[in-house]
């Protein structure tokens, strides 16, 4: 009985598979596109999802009414499957690219930004352009730039977004300051897929509210040993 529970808990919370689609990879074209854009990964996910649409679901069918009596069931997942999305802030200063999220050849700033404190706030500001904490961020890193790099007019961050990690990311939002003032704008893509500061001041009120709690856990966050 002991073998016979574990069995059906494998069944149940295999890692993943709950948030398979069974409708993918199941016509002879689907399949032929993912052969020839990734020939060596291609069958093992064309089987994956063979055995989840042919084998686990139909079995799950049958022993989802064991789960309640002997206390399996649950509301939530076991395990995730990873974000839908690689969401990376990238950070230029002066048009060359000084930082991008989980990249070791542009670390600047990395043993700030990577602090538990604060990287939550970054996490967050790649996911959306409308949250309280963007203008700490800009003026932190605008005094940041103006010190590393003497001389500098502008800083620009940019969230970009791609379905999979190596593969070309598109961008989603992000703002610029600029000299002398170092007042952060919202940025666009206009209809020519150029990306320019909103204009005439029509960014969203709500990315003009100022948080204390970002400004102040980046004004005055000390610098560790070794960083200029």
């Amino acid at each position: 009985m002991v073998f016979l529970m574990y069995g059906f808990m494998g069944i149940m919370g295999t890692p993943g598979m709950d948030y398979m689609n069974s409708g993918h990879y199941d016509e002879p074209e689907e399949k032929a596109d993912l052969l020839e854009a990734h020939p060596l990964t291609g069958y093992p996910v064309i089987a994956l999802y063979a055995v989840n649409r042919e084998v686990r679901r139909p079995m799950m069918e049958y022993i989802k009414y064991l789960e309640r009596p002997f206390r399996l069931a649950q509301d939530w997942n076991l395990y995730r499957d990873g974000p839908s999305r690689v969401r990376r802030l990238n950070i230029y200063v002066d048009g060359d690219l000084k930082h991008r999220s989980a990249d070791n050849e542009h670390g600047w700033l990395d043993p700030q930004l990577r602090n538990r404190h604060i990287r939550p706030a970054l996490e967050n500001a790649a996911r959306k352009s409308s949250i309280p904490n963007w203008p700490g961020i800009m003026r932190y890193l605008s005094d940041r730039a103006q010190e590393d790099f003497p001389g500098c007019t502008e800083l620009r961050v940019e969230s970009t977004w791609s379905r999979f990690p190596g593969t070309d990311p598109s961008f989603k939002h992000g703002y610029v300051a600029s000299a002398p003032d170092w007042e952060p704008l919202a940025l666009t893509e206009n209809r020519d897929g150029e990306i320019v500061p909103v204009s005439d001041g029509a960014e969203d009120k709500k990315k003009k509210k100022k948080s204390g709690w970002p400004s102040h856990l980046f004004k005055d966050m000390p610098k560790p040993e070794g960083d200029k």
